[in-house]
């Protein structure tokens, strides 16, 4: 080969070479601004959550893993058990479906066929075990989830209903047909204040037909300063509240709705940032809504292990 010929042999190399290290450089600056950020927010499930790698970092490894291990298990289990050790390695976005459920099931104790959840400590002692998390020591997952016991146990799940099987046995229907999107149950901060949110906000224009999701007896139909004008559905221990809508419902507390039937519209009333249906569901034997409100964060559970949104 000619002396011209190897320099124009060089320059193609180069040429194909320099985007290659475009890619690699842009994957190690996303990763460093990954380990950059988590690690100022690791020791604080509400900061993590509220990062936009921390979200993707559940939406993309966790949820699903966590979903199919209740389906699995009927075990609820804290969500700040899998971000927290996550935020605590380079690289958690390589953990695949397969490998993320196996991990999840690590928080899970099996007797006969029988599941529970296991220890913090148990938990931590099994993680650090797997390669993803070998450099970790274990007291420092255990100390991190105990200082944040007071929002490290919310789950996308919630509560684990015990009539679960029977609520997926009624005549169904979504509360709305229509919608843009969904903003998931958890903590979430849109007037500069963390809370929980026990419901799903279906973005939906003002006016959707909203229905009953099953049938139901209406409960109450009232109107409050944060739900707007609200109306509450009940099916034995099957709670089913809708809040923001446009008016109150034209249904009376006492008449017997079906799955599908109309029962108002949606909309903005009440402390919102836009037109949507707040849809929650309660898990509950109390014999009043009162009694039910008042212990809410013990019989709140997601929609979605009863209802497909999908």
């Amino acid at each position: 080969m000619t002396e011209l010929g190897i320099k124009e042999l060089k320059k193609i190399m180069l040429s194909l070479m320099f985007p290659f290290i475009f890619i690699i450089l842009i994957l190690l600056i996303t990763m460093s601004a990954f380990s950059a950020t988590t690690a100022d927010e690791v020791s604080s499930v509400r900061g993590i959550l509220a990062t936009e790698e921390g979200q993707r970092m559940y939406e993309e490894v966790w949820k699903q893993p966590i979903m199919d291990v209740y389906e699995l298990t009927n075990v609820n289990l804290p969500l700040a058990w899998f971000i927290i050790p996550s935020c605590m390695i380079d690289d958690p976005f390589s953990i695949e479906y397969e490998r993320a459920k196996m991990i999840v099931m690590l928080a899970v104790d099996e007797n006969n066929g029988t599941y529970k959840q296991t220890t913090v400590e148990k938990y931590a002692e099994r993680i650090v075990k797997e390669s993803e998390f070998e450099d970790i020591e274990s007291q420092r997952i255990v100390d991190i989830i105990e200082e944040n016991l007071d929002v490290g146990n919310i789950t996308t799940i919630g509560n684990v209903p015990k009539d679960l099987k029977e609520y997926r046995k009624l005549n169904l229907s979504l509360p709305v047909k229509t919608w843009s999107q969904i903003g998931e149950i958890g903590m979430y901060n849109p007037f500069g204040e963390w809370r929980m949110h026990y419901g799903m906000d279906i973005a939906c224009p003002t006016g959707t037909p909203l229905y009953a999701a099953a049938d139901a007896r209406v409960e109450q139909v009232s109107y409050s300063d944060s739900g707007g004008n609200g109306l509450i559905l009940r099916n034995g221990t099957l709670v089913m509240v809708y809040y923001h809508m446009r008016e109150l419902s034209f249904k009376k507390p006492g008449d017997i709705v079906y799955a599908g039937e109309l029962v108002g519209f949606s909309g903005s009333t009440g402390r919102v940032t836009g037109p949507h249906l707040h849809f929650e569901t309660w898990s509950t034997d109390a014999s009043t809504i009162g009694a039910a409100y008042a212990i809410k964060k013990q019989i709140y559970f997601n929609p979605r292990i009863v209802w497909d949104f999908d």
